[in-house]
């Protein structure tokens, strides 16, 4: 990994606090939270063969579900397995990111991707046939992460961020890329009245 090898100091990107990370880096204080979500195309046209959104995890048993490999979304949905009774069957992408994993079930290559519902609020918002309402994991907080030798690197960020998420500024971003989702579900809602 190249912390370890030191070519990077940190990494500012929405990671979810695992125990398995905490002995990889440090995390900074969290600046938000996420959850695993289940990404599933919904029916957009009369054309379209009517499929059913899954809204119980456990209607996953015997289905094909894809993910990143070696992320969060794999730990639990391997974890969501066993507490089922097994047979989800995993299929672990390494070279896919959550856009595109989310693309493909878009575009009707896969049925169903799990991923960070962050990640699905942003792409989600410009995409009107896909689902991202069913959990299939609990809240987990999301923080950057520093290298163990860096201690220093972290107490400045985190004095940084401390300051930073009191701001009206980062309550805007926030509102700006993850607050869509809200807008678009009550659209949703909307549309299936008429």
């Amino acid at each position: 990994m190249l912390f370890r090898s030191g070519e990077v100091d940190i990494i500012a990107n929405n990671l979810t606090i695992t125990t398995q990370r905490k002995k990889e880096f440090n995390f900074t204080i969290p600046h938000g939270e996420t959850r695993q979500v289940l990404i599933q195309r919904v029916q957009t046209s009369s054309n379209e063969v009517d499929n059913k959104i899954i809204r119980n995890p456990l209607e996953l048993k015997g289905k094909v579900v894809y993910v990143q490999r070696s992320t969060a979304s794999a730990q639990r949905l391997k974890h969501l397995s066993e507490e089922i009774g097994g047979n989800i069957m995993i299929v672990e992408l390494p070279n896919y990111d959550a856009d595109q994993l989310i693309d493909l079930v878009s575009m009707g290559e896969i049925d169903f991707v799990v991923c960070d519902e962050s990640a699905a609020q942003i792409k989600g918002s410009s995409l009107q046939n896909i689902d991202f309402e069913t959990a299939i994991g609990f809240p987990q907080h999301v923080a950057w992460a520093t290298r163990y030798s860096s201690p220093e690197l972290l107490n400045r960020i985190n004095y940084w961020l401390e300051g930073y998420l009191k701001t009206a500024h980062y309550r805007m971003i926030k509102s700006k890329y993850f607050n869509r989702s809200e807008e678009r579900r009550v659209g949703k809602e909307c549309r299936s009245r008429w």
